[in-house]
């Protein structure tokens, strides 16, 4: 009897990963609003293109605050280079990690009979988290050198501005 319970829990969070994936795997701005952008000057989006068209800049403060400055044409087109790369290359690791079915298993091989070792999962989340925290640490400095000194002082004034200024959350 206890072998069938635990054999039920652990189908049970293995369908909840599953089914949490599978949300994830939604379209991106398929539940938004597709109401005219305000988040950027001259922005694509034409009402049609959905609500997440700048979530992934929204995520880091830094990038998404770039657009206020006074960027020459060089650094624009310096800063799209580098976005493209990087995109392409993060693209490249998720396909492969995708490919390998790491995540997955992950957490088959931290099943047991005695139900799921957490150590082991924290331990490969915690590494796969360092190794995404190192590669964005990276894309950032590249980003930071394109910018004058000048610019990243006024780049420090807009975020502290920014963190000031935002929304007192309980």
């Amino acid at each position: 009897m206890k072998t069938l319970h635990k054999l039920i829990v652990t189908s049970a969070a293995l369908a909840s990963l599953l089914s949490i994936g599978a949300i994830a795997q939604e379209p991106m701005g398929s539940n938004m609003n597709d109401s005219k952008c305000e988040f950027k000057k001259n922005c694509h989006k034409d009402g049609n293109a959905g609500g997440f068209h700048h979530f992934r800049m929204q995520r880091n403060p830094i990038v998404s605050t770039l657009h206020y400055l006074d960027l020459t044409q060089e650094q624009t087109k310096a800063l799209k280079e580098l976005r493209v790369s990087h995109q392409k290359e993060m693209r490249e690791l998720r396909r492969a990690k995708r490919m390998e079915g790491l995540r997955m298993q992950t957490l088959i091989d931290a099943l047991s009979k005695d139900g799921v070792d957490k150590e082991k999962l924290l331990a490969e989340a915690t590494k796969q988290f360092q190794a995404r925290e190192a590669k964005q640490l990276e894309h950032l400095s590249q980003v930071l050198a394109i910018l004058t000194p000048e610019q990243r002082m006024e780049l420090k004034k807009l975020l502290q501005n920014k963190m000031n200024n935002r929304p007192v959350r309980n």
